[in-house]
């Protein structure tokens, strides 16, 4: 179709410079021309809108899946198709996201022999290996209920310095606010109380993420994202610290006197 396509071009074009049709002539048959010239891109569009491939249906994503379910795993179908808890505990243990990545470059190899998709997928299941086995060296550290005394501490900094600096380094343009928490927060939270982050479970964290998301509601007219960000955290600080509130003055409202 893109061979027609370019011989009707070239059929426009020298019936553009043609000297022996009049200008009527001329503009009927280029009408026609630009006619089945924007057929043929029609039917190219349709053409690749109809060979894109779905990214979660895919032999390599729908494979990734099966691996999962050996390992007992399942995805769920809410939030972003996450694991649950027990499920992403699993998933870290090294036995099990190697042979996740492994079976990236086995599906590719059993579908094509290019060298350079090949090549693509191996470079592919080794960053995922490495993502992984980063994390789960932190997770093993901090993802449980126990004391966590001050000498453990510089293991865990190691440790999320070396995962940190992998993500800048392989995915630069995505840092999620929960890897800001990771860097900056985890570790004096951990020394303030002493104890791994499974300690106080769940909820207190996602008590925070809803408050947030009321915040957030509440100063969606600001257009500017770093004023309504710079609000929101004024106007969390005010409610988790009382004593400021007092501090801040008090609107005086005039008094209307009522006329006898």
């Amino acid at each position: 179709m893109t061979t027609e396509k370019q011989k009707l071009l070239r059929e426009l074009q020298f019936e553009e410079a043609s000297t022996d049709l009049t200008d009527k002539q001329k503009r009927a048959l280029k009408s026609h021309l630009k006619k089945e010239i924007h057929q043929i891109e029609d039917l190219i569009n349709s053409a690749n809108d109809n060979t894109s491939l779905d990214k979660l249906s895919g032999p390599v994503t729908s494979n990734l899946c099966k691996v999962l379910l050996r390992h007992k795993i399942v995805i769920q179908a809410y939030h972003s198709r996450s694991f649950t808890g027990n499920h992403c505990s699993k998933y870290l243990q090294p036995s099990v996201f190697k042979d996740l990545s492994n079976s990236i470059e086995l599906i590719t190899k059993s579908l094509t022999t290019n060298q350079h998709l090949v090549l693509q997928a191996e470079n592919l299941g080794y960053k995922f290996e490495q993502l992984n086995a980063l994390y789960s060296k932190i997770h093993q550290l901090i993802s449980h209920s126990q004391q966590i005394n001050s000498d453990e501490l510089p293991a865990i900094q190691r440790s999320v310095t070396a995962y940190i600096s992998y993500i800048r380094r392989t995915f630069p343009s995505s840092f999620p606010v929960k890897l800001h928490i990771l860097e900056h927060h985890v570790i004096p939270w951990i020394e303030r109380f002493g104890f791994g982050m499974g300690r106080f479970g769940e909820q207190g964290g996602e008590s925070c993420h809803r408050e947030f998301n009321r915040l957030k509601r509440v100063m969606h007219a600001i257009p500017n994202p770093l004023s309504q960000l710079t609000a929101i955290m004024k106007e969390h600080i005010i409610l988790t610290h009382p004593h400021i509130n007092a501090k801040i003055p008090k609107v005086m409202r005039k008094i209307k006197k009522e006329v006898t």
